[in-house]
C-alpha cells in the first residue's frame, strides 16, 4: 500500500470513522453555535455538520452568537472573526472567561491572515483557526480533531 495510492484514502476514512463512533458513543453533547455573515458559507457548512449527526445553531451576528452559547451551551463554537455586534475574538474571550463553558471547543475561521496565529491560539486558548477558503471535509476534521483534544485535556 502507497501512501499516496487507494489504501491512504481508506486508512484516512477509517481513521475518522473511528473518531466519529468514538464522539457518538461519548456522552457529549453534539451542539454546534455556528456564527458566520456570510449565508452561504453558513449554510454549506450547516448542511454538512447537520449530516455529520451536529445540531446546528446558526447567525450572522457575534451578538446572538453569545446569546445562542447561553442558551444551549453548544460542544462547539465555529465563530467568524469578522462578524457584526462582536467579533468571533470578542465572543471567544467571553466564552473563555467563564468556566461554565471551559468544555466548548472555540474554532475560529477568517479570510484575513494574522501573522501572530499560534500565539493568538494560546492567548484565547482557541482549539483551531481555519483560513478561508478551506474545504467543508477540512472543517469538519479540524472540529472533531479539536473536540477529542479538548475532551482528552478536560479528562
Amino acid at each position: 500500500c502507497k501512501v499516496r495510492g487507494p489504501c491512504s484514502l481508506s486508512i484516512y476514512r477509517h481513521n475518522k470513522y473511528l473518531r466519529m463512533e468514538r464522539l457518538m458513543k461519548s456522552e457529549v453533547n453534539r451542539r454546534v453555535v455556528l456564527a458566520e455573515d456570510d449565508s452561504d458559507i453558513s449554510d454549506l457548512i450547516e448542511a454538512h455538520l447537520l449530516r455529520e449527526g451536529y445540531e446546528v445553531f446558526t447567525t450572522a451576528d457575534g451578538a446572538e452568537a453569545i446569546n445562542l452559547i447561553a442558551s444551549y451551551r453548544p460542544r462547539v463554537a465555529l465563530l467568524d472573526i469578522m462578524m457584526p455586534s462582536a467579533t468571533g475574538i470578542e465572543v471567544a474571550q467571553l466564552i473563555r472567561s467563564s468556566a461554565v463553558y471551559r468544555e466548548t471547543c472555540i474554532v475560529l475561521f477568517s479570510a484575513r491572515s494574522t501573522g501572530r496565529s499560534k500565539q493568538f491560539l494560546i492567548d484565547f486558548d482557541i482549539d483551531d483557526y481555519i483560513m478561508k477558503p478551506f474545504s467543508t471535509h477540512d472543517l469538519l476534521d479540524r472540529v472533531e480533531s479539536a473536540v477529542v483534544r479538548r475532551e482528552s485535556r478536560n479528562n
